[in-house]
């Protein structure tokens, strides 16, 4: 199953957890957990996205499936955000420079 987030805007609280996940030029106006919990596929995130409130990105899988954002586009994070990575990676900014206006907190080794 993937689950796609696709231009969209929120304006309340969001938590998404699926197999797979891909977010892309998406604008979240309050608090976002997004996890991923599939083993087997890798996820490339566009970018483009907004986030407004405090954010959580997790990559739960127990294998080596990443989990890439920003892979044509900068992400924009107005709060904290929190990297959470298992044995799975995140590659948090692989183009293009990142906006950080808050804190970046990472959990895991597999975090780049």
């Amino acid at each position: 199953m993937l689950f796609n987030v696709y231009s969209n805007f929120f304006l309340g609280k969001v938590n998404f957890t699926a197999p797979n996940l891909v977010v892309k030029a998406t604008n979240f106006g309050d608090s976002t957990l997004l996890t991923k919990t599939g083993h087997t596929l890798n996820n490339t995130w566009d970018g483009a996205n907004v986030y407004n409130g405090v954010v959580t990105i997790t990559n739960g899988n127990t294998s080596t499936a990443y989990v890439k954002l920003a892979s044509q586009n900068a992400d924009t994070y107005n709060k904290d955000v929190y990297f959470n990575a298992g044995t799975g990676a995140i590659q948090a900014a692989n183009a293009g420079t990142n906006i950080y206006n808050g804190n970046v907190l990472v959990n895991g080794n597999n975090v780049t």
